[in-house]
């Protein structure tokens, strides 16, 4: 069958993106022809497709000056060219309103509004066009089946639109298959340290993300700042470095986090680190605290994260509210990094991927998408 796959901006760091990626490689190969249509780009797809084959990119020159703008024009763009292209199904990552799945990457922008904003603000160009495309997907009067990744993230949307069961599917946690060394762990942490001009150090503990604020670098300084000199943080993750440089230099901790940028060493990281640090403040699922376990590596995440639960309820690691990220997430720190407890988690670690890895969201979600191709039209 022949699917398509809408995501306005392509970037390899993102989790959205990674996720439309995979999806797109798991249709290959089942032996389904997907397209993955965008509207920009900083490097061409293809070139980080792990499944060996060139992925079909179409690019949308959608146009646009603000952000909002330009959403609205490439879902308009992507319309336009699914009615003058035919696909058998069509999901999108980015919201466009009439694609026939959704994979609901964000939470719910109306539920944000309703507690942020006031009334009147409705009306503004931004927020009346942000509304109204969230409305056009989930409103009772939509027929777009909604992909969730994470429980907690369902409810608001059920407040506000009134979703009947058969219009959406929890995802099962999207678990990949862990890239595995040769090298023995200290080797592998050895060629890092020297490659990177890293002291040698007893504890290194591991974040990553793409948008520092959100997903809690700050916090994770701050509580740097305030253990000892043998624990190192590295940071991967693709995002303006100045602010967290000047945080870490006022908190006299800046020999002790480097921020290395983007990353394609990111599996090589989690296997030497001892924690995978992730105070955010805000993430819908966090398909990197998956990957950490999947590599044996304990995490320590905010209750904010929709995958929070699945830390929780492995014993992987520990959760902690937005209150304690900000003012005791050193000593929770200190607690994981006790060798019985940190020991405990990691065995967990292992112990919940053995156990998750049977379960493939891109299963569900091809079947679903396959399904629909086979309906009459």
């Amino acid at each position: 069958m022949k699917f398509a796959i809408f995501l306005q901006h392509y970037f390899p760091y993102g989790g959205l993106q990674r996720d439309a990626l995979r999806l797109a490689e798991a249709c290959h190969q089942q032996g389904h022809e997907a397209h993955l249509i965008i509207s920009t780009c900083t490097n061409e797809p293809s070139e980080h497709s792990e499944c060996g084959q060139s992925i079909t990119t179409i690019k949308l020159n959608a146009g646009g000056h603000s952000n909002h703008t330009k959403a609205k024009r490439f879902a308009q763009a992507a319309t336009q060219w699914c009615q003058e292209n035919h696909y058998d199904a069509t999901i999108a990552f980015s919201r466009v309103p009439g694609a026939n799945f959704y994979f609901a990457g964000d939470p719910c922008y109306l539920e944000k509004f309703t507690l942020t904003k006031p009334t009147l603000a409705r009306f503004l160009p931004r927020y009346a066009s942000l509304l109204n495309t969230e409305r056009s997907l989930f409103s009772p009067t939509s027929s777009t089946h909604i992909f969730f990744l994470a429980k907690q993230e369902i409810p608001p949307y059920l407040k506000h639109y009134q979703l009947s069961e058969n219009r959406y599917t929890l995802l099962p946690p999207w678990i990949k298959l862990p890239k595995r060394f040769k090298e023995s762990t200290q080797q592998l942490k050895a060629t890092l340290l020297a490659k990177y001009n890293i002291p040698n150090c007893e504890h290194i503990l591991l974040f990553v993300g793409s948008d520092y604020h959100r997903k809690g670098l700050d916090r994770a300084i701050k509580a740097i700042s305030r253990l000892d000199k043998n624990t190192h943080l590295i940071v991967c993750g693709q995002d303006k470095p100045e602010a967290m440089q000047r945080l870490a230099s006022e908190l006299n901790c800046i020999d002790r986090v480097h921020l290395l940028g983007a990353s394609d060493e990111i599996p090589e990281w989690m296997s030497v680190a001892k924690l995978l640090i992730h105070p955010a403040r805000q993430e819908t699922a966090g398909m990197v605290l998956l990957e950490a376990l999947s590599h044996g590596l304990p995490v320590l995440c905010s209750s904010a994260c929709g995958y929070a639960e699945h830390i929780k309820n492995s014993g992987s690691g520990f959760t902690f509210s937005q209150r304690e990220a900000e003012r005791s997430l050193h000593k929770k720190i200190q607690l994981a990094l006790e060798d019985s407890q940190h020991n405990s988690m990691k065995e967990r670690a292992v112990a919940f991927y053995d156990n998750q890895a049977k379960f493939d969201s891109a299963q569900r979600m091809i079947e679903a998408m396959c399904a629909h191709g086979k309906k009459p039209s």
